[in-house]
């Protein structure tokens, strides 16, 4: 083992190697100074076909967006091209395998909705992906768990000019791109890709992940040119109908939409989200963010050996979760999600909890406060005296239950003389009726604040 400990830009400490790709190999870092995990993403400068100094450019153009992971650094050290990103969790194809090679169709909307958003944002900023697959799908670590990043844009390209829009020319003489599992039919035929392959692509992945196949995988062939017209052949023929049985119909509703759209044609997002999302709130889920694999206990002796691709499952904040039973973890999660929205005055919905972090940290509050109060109450026992403490403790914790707080221990404040004069005044202007007209009355600043908060009322939860 070298002892030379390696540096990337003399802050980030380079760690043991992750995965490899096709495009770079990736290992874990971290930053020493605030202690942060990252992933560092390394390239060859001598390689042939350089795409990390192109990655690390569309990544800057889309940073801050929905599903992308955030771009710490990137340039080149020695004879690397180097990007330093987020540390993100397992991808959606080992989370795949980790159950079974089947997801619930609840799972399955869920995911559709966030992969249909991301790519959305991407073309938003003028790019397409061009290599839509389960690899390039991570999930986040602690409190990003629930959601979903897209990764990998070295075929990434602009499909419109961004000061102009100007979309970019019909062409049929266009080089293959991207898997053949997930391919789009124009792919296949060398016409040039924009947003209509990138959501088409999607849609293969969301009956893949319900089916556990799809029909053009069992194709086989001597060489790859007769396997990638064999599977283009079945990819043609084969009828949306059959490619979708025994599915919702709202899938093969969603490929027919996607083939059908023009080259340059912007898509209707919003229309493709909603008709899962019409079909989710049919089916009577709810958006809790239980995913399949959040509901398998984590088995370490089965472990594959790569620590830092499981490190989301040996988070302390998911224990809790994953050692439950599904239906005990599910009943727990939709209590504490009534009790928060029912506090705030607000329809439960599917949407209503999209925003909202309250998956682990909710029940990791609960507990937390639980705890706290039952240690305050024993100490008040002991001890006596001034409870004013555990009251406010008491009152912050959310329950429904009455009579929770024991009467002799409330110490209302006794009000001083002046407050006792006023309050007699007050009772005398009203026996006599005598009260002094609304302009006369001077609000406090304090009450005018009050006053202002009172008027806010909370938005109503919007389903689609």
């Amino acid at each position: 083992m070298s002892l030379v400990e390696i540096r990337i830009n003399g802050r980030y400490k380079l760690g043991q190697k992750i995965c490899c790709s096709s495009f770079g190999d990736i290992y874990l870092g971290k930053n020493v100074q605030s202690n942060q995990d990252v992933a560092i993403k390394m390239e060859l400068i001598k390689k042939k076909y350089q795409q990390l100094a192109h990655e690390s450019k569309v990544l800057q153009i889309l940073q801050g967006g929905i599903g992308i992971p955030t771009l710490y650094w990137a340039g080149q050290e020695g004879d690397y091209n180097i990007i330093v990103l987020d540390l993100l969790g397992k991808n959606l194809e080992e989370l795949f395998t980790l159950c079974d090679r089947k997801f619930t169709l609840k799972s399955v909307l869920m995911l559709a909705d966030q992969l249909i958003s991301n790519i959305e944002y991407i073309h938003f900023k003028n790019y397409i992906h061009r290599n839509i697959k389960p690899d390039n799908f991570l999930i986040g670590l602690g409190k990003k768990s629930h959601k979903i990043f897209t990764i990998d844009f070295a075929l990434s390209r602009m499909y419109r000019d961004p000061k102009n829009f100007e979309h970019i020319t019909y062409n049929e003489n266009k080089r293959f791109f991207g898997g053949m599992r997930f391919t789009t039919i124009n792919s296949h035929k060398f016409i040039e890709q924009t947003r209509r392959d990138d959501l088409e692509s999607i849609g293969y992945l969301l009956i893949y992940f319900l089916k556990g196949t799809l029909p053009w995988q069992q194709v086989e062939a001597e060489t790859f040119e007769e396997q990638m017209n064999d599977i283009k052949e079945k990819k043609m023929t084969i009828e949306l109908e059959t490619l979708c049985s025994d599915l919702p119909q709202e899938f093969a509703v969603y490929l027919n939409y996607c083939r059908n759209l023009k080259f340059d044609e912007k898509p209707d997002y919003g229309y493709l989200k909603k008709i899962f999302k019409e079909l989710f709130v049919r089916s009577g889920y709810e958006y809790d963010y239980v995913y399949d694999w959040l509901l398998i206990p984590y088995d370490k002796e089965s472990d594959d050996g790569n620590q830092e691709l499981n490190m989301h499952l040996e988070d302390p904040n998911f224990i809790d979760l994953i050692n439950e039973d599904e239906e005990k973890t599910i009943q727990k999660l939709i209590e504490i999600s009534k009790k928060k929205f029912e506090k705030k005055n607000k329809t439960l919905s599917m949407d209503s909890f999209k925003n909202e972090d309250f998956l682990i940290e909710e029940i990791k509050k609960e507990n937390e406060n639980n705890e706290n109060l039952q240690v305050q109450y024993k100490k008040n026992n002991e001890v006596g005296g001034n409870n004013q403490g555990y009251v406010n403790n008491a009152m912050n914790f959310r329950t429904n239950e009455k009579g929770s707080i024991p009467s002799e221990m409330i110490n209302y404040p006794k009000k001083n003389s002046q407050a006792l004069d006023k309050d007699k005044i007050v009772l005398e202007k009203k026996k006599t009726n005598k009260m002094e007209p609304a302009s006369q009355i001077i609000e406090k600043p304090n009450d005018k604040k009050k006053a202002g908060t009172n008027k806010k009322k909370d938005k109503d939860c919007v389903i689609f």
